[in-house]
């Protein structure tokens, strides 16, 4: 909270939330003086990290020539005339705007650069990558050493040039497995946010399971042995998000399953919401800018969602599309502007494919160096029901409408309000849960009036 100025109805609605839940209900968890000792103590840390991050860090002047140490993303397949439009991330000031021109090598790793710094001009996309700003590189002055992403990037892009796939179940399985999309035609990218499974390509709790899923098991035994042999799990899940360059979802992800394994370990019960809300805290003392992340935010948002709905497995890869779109309504409008139609038929049919495409490139990937033409058949079967998975997207889209574009923003974030009420009926306070419902009613009520007399 340290690094922006105080919207005080954003901090009013807080204080709100906060008495509302506090003295005006009756909660299941009493409420004590320790409890209200450590929030207010962990507020006071995290608005002192944020504003030492200004400090110590502060943005330099525009116009300024400096010297950056970065690592850019995957540059975009088409340029804009002797630019590269990309991002990346630097010590100095955290996910930054690059206009790479092509006359410099594109660096692989991480590189020390001399640019012209301009605060100001970057566009609301990057924004919503948590960009503080556009930096114009001159020269590159010192190639750092290869980092463990670029070395998993290379190999995992050697791997699919090996094995004869299409370009297009390339680009995908590099943004599935690595999360590097640059790759990806901008027409299927579309395709997918569309149809409401952009998701599948952004590294997070979905990526981690696959990865963990069988040595996590063991989490369920009653020996207490085999239990311990759940950290060959843990160890797995967080080289792989190294691998993946550490973005913040899945980074959240790794913090929560470790932070559950040590609760089975030592015998104690926490709460999953207890993990995400030490995972948030975690993140935003490591990078004070992540919350202002728009992945980050809709990977908390679709995350507390779920954790609302797990308790009760009944129709769960049905119910978990329906909570997680319902979570994000505000940021679809307010920032994609669309909303998919059809998402719910098409992510039941995608995560049965997804998981089959994700185990076999895994193995595939795994057995590379041990038996190389097990290895390429393998991936050769992922890229084939990769192919299948799209040509039967591209159909549905041929054949109906797969999305909306929204023209009216307010009405899906007063929608939001009903959803949350509605998801969060059986962990808050009813009256306050009706409450909440009752305010996103109210706005979509007082729009649509609105509406109707504009137009008459």
């Amino acid at each position: 909270m340290g690094l922006n100025v105080i919207d005080y109805y954003v901090a009013g609605f807080f204080l709100w939330l906060g008495l509302g839940c506090w003295l005006g209900f009756n909660w299941r968890y009493k409420f004590t003086t320790l409890r209200a000792i450590l929030v207010f103590t962990c507020f006071v840390i995290g608005f002192l990290r944020g504003n030492e991050q200004l400090i110590i860090n502060p943005l330099s002047p525009k116009g300024q020539i400096i010297c950056l140490t970065l690592q850019a993303s995957k540059p975009e397949p088409t340029l804009r005339k002797k630019f590269i439009y990309t991002h990346a991330n630097t010590i100095e000031h955290g996910p930054i705007t690059i206009k790479w021109p092509t006359s410099l090598p594109f660096p692989a790793c991480w590189v020390k650069v001399i640019g012209r710094w301009d605060d100001d001009n970057i566009s609301s996309y990057y924004e919503s990558l948590g960009c503080r700003g556009l930096f114009r590189p001159i020269a590159v002055v010192e190639n750092m050493a290869e980092t463990l992403p670029s070395k998993y990037r290379s190999k995992m892009n050697s791997l699919l040039a090996k094995s004869s796939i299409s370009l297009t179940a390339k680009a995908f399985l590099l943004g599935l497995s690595t999360g590097d999309k640059s790759l990806i035609e901008k027409e299927i990218r579309q395709l997918f946010s569309k149809s409401g499974i952009a998701h599948i390509l952004a590294v997070s709790g979905y990526h981690v399971g696959l990865v963990g899923f069988i040595p996590l098991l063991m989490l369920r035994s009653k020996k207490r042995e085999v239990r311990w042999l759940a950290i060959c799990g843990l160890v797995f899940i967080w080289v792989f998000i190294t691998a993946c360059g550490s973005p913040w979802s899945a980074v959240r992800s790794g913090l929560m399953v470790t932070v559950m394994c040590m609760s089975v370990w030592s015998g104690k019960v926490l709460i999953p919401f207890q993990a995400l809300t030490l995972s948030a805290w975690i993140i935003g003392w490591i990078d004070p800018y992540a919350p202002t992340q728009l992945g980050t935010q809709l990977s908390y948002a679709a995350t507390a969602s779920i954790l609302t709905i797990v308790h009760n497995p009944k129709m769960i890869l049905v119910r978990i599309p329906i909570v997680a779109q319902t979570a994000t309504f505000p940021w679809i409008a307010t920032v994609f502007k669309s909303l998919p139609i059809w998402f719910l038929p098409i992510n039941i049919i995608a995560s049965p494919l997804v998981t089959v495409t994700g185990a076999l490139l895994g193995l595939g990937f795994i057995t590379y160096g041990i038996v190389p033409n097990l290895s390429l058949e393998l991936v050769r079967m992922a890229g084939y029901v990769t192919d299948f998975g799209i040509s039967g997207l591209m159909w549905i889209e041929s054949k109906t409408v797969v999305g909306f574009t929204i023209d009216n923003s307010w009405r899906y974030i007063c929608a939001g309000f009903v959803g949350w009420g509605w998801l969060l009926r059986n962990h808050i306070p009813s009256l306050l849960c009706r409450f909440t419902t009752l305010v996103g009613v109210g706005g979509i009520v007082i729009e649509l009036v609105r509406t109707i007399i504009t137009r008459l």
